[in-house]
């Protein structure tokens, strides 16, 4: 059962779940843009640092480093992990080049009708708007790290870096906010949905890791 699942990350959707109805009630209040055009506004060189590098956490360099490494810790969660980079790309491709191809971004919606802010060495991210694919891998990833932690504190964190993720494309006027809402929405939805998949489908997978190296760097 799909509850099975979420019970493991309860606080995790718990805290989303929170995320997700703020982010309706704010795509309701404001129309589109102006939020994105407020938050550009309160830049400052801390911001411009800060959501700069943050925002590189929901990168495909990042979910796969990720993938990566579990290939030496369990060939289980890795199996899980690489199935979810898989279809968040495949999802984040589909929507952006099928259903919502040349969707424009903050940067092209204005256009010269208003001063927007950059911080140095920003992409200037034109068409591709929706989804946010770096919220989506943001989501997904930090999500199936909350699952296989286990740990209530940890699960905060975990959320919370998703979440300044998802802000930092607003920021860097990458994305609007429907973009990044609709990101966590398919990165939860992927990560759970997979993780149920294999649990129910693949749950004679072993924990061993793919890969063991002895104290030598041999294979083993």
């Amino acid at each position: 059962m799909v509850n099975k699942v979420i019970s493991q990350i309860r606080l995790f959707i718990n805290l989303w779940f929170v995320w997700l109805i703020t982010g309706i009630i704010l795509w309701i209040i404001f129309p589109k843009g102006v939020l994105e055009l407020y938050w550009n506004e309160q830049h400052n060189l801390v911001f411009d640092k800060f959501f700069s590098i943050i925002t590189y956490l929901g990168s495909g360099f990042v979910f796969g480093l990720f993938v990566f490494v579990l290939i030496f810790i369990n060939r289980r969660i890795f199996f899980i992990a690489l199935s979810t980079s898989l279809v968040c790309l495949l999802t984040s491709i589909i929507m952006k080049q099928f259903f919502f191809k040349g969707e424009m971004r903050p940067i092209s919606f204005f256009g010269d009708s208003v001063n927007i802010h950059l911080p140095d060495g920003a992409e200037k991210l034109l068409f591709g708007s929706f989804p946010s694919g770096h919220t989506l891998s943001a989501f997904a990833m930090f999500l199936l790290m909350a699952f296989f932690i286990k740990n209530n504190f940890l699960q905060v964190i975990l959320f919370i870096t998703a979440a300044l993720v998802g802000i930092s494309r607003i920021y860097l006027m990458a994305h609007f906010k429907e973009d990044v809402w609709t990101g966590s929405l398919l990165g939860v939805a992927i990560s759970i949905g997979v993780t149920f998949f294999f649990q129910n489908y693949f749950n004679n997978i072993n924990s061993y890791p793919l890969i063991s190296l002895n104290r030598n760097g041999k294979k083993i």
